[in-house]
């Protein structure tokens, strides 16, 4: 399918979701088959980093970018908040700032070769901690109904 390179919009993000992420399952939880702990919609940076603010180092979420297609893992570091960009290519997910990252068949792949592994290159941040909702109806419950 072609698109334009980034999202135009919030409603184009939710689109793109629906037609392709949703049926690849992309954010679920293997184990459940219910969206991760970890997953999040749409969310702002700055509500990311209030999620993240009281929690321990290590911590993050997942979210939906608005600037690529693909995810952002939004992360509790020792000196405030990182924010990776995670590109849906081809064949899986990767990175979108380090081309010679491995590419993973899955998004919980990706998370999961983080939790044991670090995050970037040179570093030792690993996903330690995933938050979950705070609220109800949850913060992607848009995404699941048509």
């Amino acid at each position: 399918m072609s698109r334009p390179f980034r999202p135009q919009n919030k409603d184009a993000v939710i689109a793109w979701f629906r037609d392709e992420e949703k049926e690849r399952s992309a954010v679920l939880d293997p184990q459940t088959n219910e969206p991760a702990e970890w997953f999040h919609g749409i969310v702002p940076r700055k509500d990311a980093e209030n999620m993240l603010t009281s929690e321990p180092i290590g911590s993050y979420l997942v979210r939906l970018s608005d600037k690529v297609w693909g995810y952002v893992i939004s992360y509790r570091a020792p000196d405030g908040f990182s924010h990776y960009m995670v590109d849906r290519i081809e064949n899986g997910y990767q990175f979108l700032s380090d081309p010679y990252e491995f590419k993973h068949a899955t998004l919980a792949d990706l998370i999961l070769y983080h939790v044991n592994n670090p995050i970037a290159r040179e570093s030792t941040k690993k996903l330690i901690k995933p938050i979950g909702q705070i609220k109800s109806p949850p913060d992607y419950h848009y995404l699941f109904n048509s």
